[in-house]
């Protein structure tokens, strides 16, 4: 739901699992780091190829612009994470790009943080989602962890094992953007109707590759996502005296409905 000439409206929030504590291990070498590692005592209990921290995205965030932590490997020794949102768990789809940390120096105990786009990691509202952070060259390393179980709808991974009452000591930063696009429900090919050219644009764009330059117009039925149903619902709807197309419908307005579809150009603000 956005346009090029919209003025967006920002929100910041942040996602934590900041500590009171952090979780103290006196003999970490021997819970499972490589034969002569040894990396800081308050490390997580096993060195994994991977370390992931899972949250939800609060009401009205819609992007992950942002997240840090701090990771842990051999005394002295320097390395680079990689940083990916995935959905749901760890192991989920991936949201957006990879993206690198700088290099990370263990004896500095690093702050490491991670930035993407503002377009790069779009996210819905109430969803799960995963910071998942892999070393750039494959090997195991720590993260710390909290204390105590610090944010209840979230879950701390030492690779694919969940660690239960911990959370890993990350930040996760979202923004919300409303960009009030002003719209037509159903006008697909935006020219300024609703009449059975929307749904042929609308069947063409999922299924021939067609454009579509307002595809939260083509959302007939409102359900956030596009597909068949939507043509079928704005047919049946023109010729066989079937509910309504959802608001804002006959009249232009913003659409009601928090969604990612996007509109790069609508008729109502031509």
């Amino acid at each position: 739901m956005t346009g090029p000439d919209s003025a967006p409206t920002v929100r910041i929030n942040v996602c934590s699992a900041h500590p009171p504590r952090m979780t103290t291990w006196r003999s970490s070498s021997a819970r499972g780091e490589p034969a002569g590692f040894s990396s800081d005592a308050y490390g997580l209990t096993d060195w994994e190829g991977y370390q992931a921290q899972t949250f939800v995205v609060p009401a009205g965030q819609n992007r992950i612009i942002g997240a840090k932590s701090f990771c842990v490997r051999q005394h002295a020794e320097r390395f680079t994470m990689r940083a990916t949102i995935r959905e749901g768990s760890p192991t989920g789809q991936q949201i957006g790009p990879a993206k690198l940390s700088r290099e990370v120096f263990s004896n500095e105990f690093p702050n490491v943080v991670i930035s993407w786009g503002l377009d790069d990691v779009p996210v819905v509202p109430g969803q799960t989602y995963a910071l998942r952070l892999d070393s750039a060259d494959g090997a195991g390393f720590n993260v710390y962890a909290t204390q105590q179980d610090t944010y209840a709808q979230g879950a701390l991974y030492n690779g694919a094992r969940r660690i239960a009452g911990r959370d890993m000591i990350a930040v996760v930063i979202a923004v919300g953007i409303d960009a009030e696009v002003s719209i037509l429900r159903g006008d697909c090919n935006q020219d300024g109707s609703v009449d059975i050219s929307d749904a042929v644009t609308a069947l063409g764009h999922l299924f021939l590759g067609g454009a579509a330059d307002c595809r939260d117009a083509c959302d007939a039925d409102d359900t956030g996502v596009l597909d068949i149903s939507d043509g079928i619902y704005q047919l049946n709807h023109l010729f066989l005296g079937g509910p309504a197309l959802r608001p804002p419908f006959p009249a232009c307005g913003p659409d009601p409905t928090e969604d990612l579809l996007t509109c790069d150009r609508s008729a109502c603000e031509a």
